[in-house]
């Protein structure tokens, strides 16, 4: 009985880990969300995973990345909290959106009350915020 526990254990944590460590891939909604300027947006993989965002031209209008693609990685008390952010081509952040994570509830209510992601939103990526 013992040896049956320890197996299902095992085997139990071994699915969990691999549902876990599935890469996270944000949804068409959380893209359009992140540039809203876009009318497409495109995938590309060099040199990083990232997604381009154009308006009617061949010039992309911003660009799409997700945290867990760029170091340092962003994490919270339990793990990484993947970010979704969508800059424009001047580098001024049009939308951050945190995605789907294994953070308790009561820690990203804590972090989405706080106003971070308002303070970040609108700004350059060179330029400092009050956090």
């Amino acid at each position: 009985m013992l040896f049956g526990l320890g197996v299902a254990t095992i085997i139990y944590s071994g699915a969990l880990r691999a549902i876990t460590n599935q890469p996270v891939v944000p949804t068409g909604l959380e893209l359009n969300a992140s540039l809203p300027d876009a009318t497409r947006i495109e995938e590309m993989f060099t040199p990083f995973h990232h997604w381009l965002g154009f308006a009617g031209g061949t010039l992309p209008v911003g660009a799409v990345f997700i945290s867990t693609e760029l170091p340092p990685e962003v994490r919270g008390y339990v793990g990484p909290v993947p970010v979704l952010a969508g800059m424009d081509r001047n580098g001024v952040i049009k939308k951050l959106i945190v995605m789907r994570n294994r953070e308790t509830p009561y820690y990203m209510r804590l972090i989405l009350r706080s106003g971070l992601l308002e303070k970040i939103t609108g700004k350059t990526i060179t330029q400092k915020w009050e956090g």
